[in-house]
């Protein structure tokens, strides 16, 4: 029999939920945006190396810039999901105030039989 005094829960010493760039290793290379202030080209070459980790497919696809502190993304996708992902790492970066996003994402008439074209075999030969 286990005394009830000597259990403990993982839940009553859980930390709060934080940010992807605030572990121990992130702040320490990265500090809070309020504190550092980039000069706009510095801030594009982040931005587009955000872009190419977070969001490879359309790296080559979207034209990042910034001016006065804030990203502006433009271009052509043809599929959306990505870009949730981008917003949310171009944000966290140092020295982000704002995005604008005019990006147009190219809609499928039928986005189950565009899947199901993909994954049909083809016979070659």
């Amino acid at each position: 029999m286990i005394a009830t005094a000597f259990v403990h829960h993982q839940r009553s010493r859980a930390t709060p939920a934080r940010h992807i760039n605030e572990d121990a290793l992130a702040t320490a290379f990265l500090p809070d945006a309020s504190a550092c202030q980039l000069p706009d080209p510095a801030l594009a070459v982040l931005a587009r190396t955000a872009a190419s980790w977070f969001a490879p497919a359309l790296a080559t696809a979207i034209h990042l810039s910034a001016e006065h502190g804030r990203i502006r993304v433009a271009g052509h996708v043809s599929n959306a999901r990505p870009l949730a992902y981008l917003k949310i790492a171009l944000l966290r970066l140092p020295g982000v105030v704002g995005l604008d996003m005019t990006v147009t994402v190219e809609a499928t008439t039928d986005p189950l039989q565009a899947d199901y074209v993909a994954l049909q075999r083809h016979h070659v030969g």
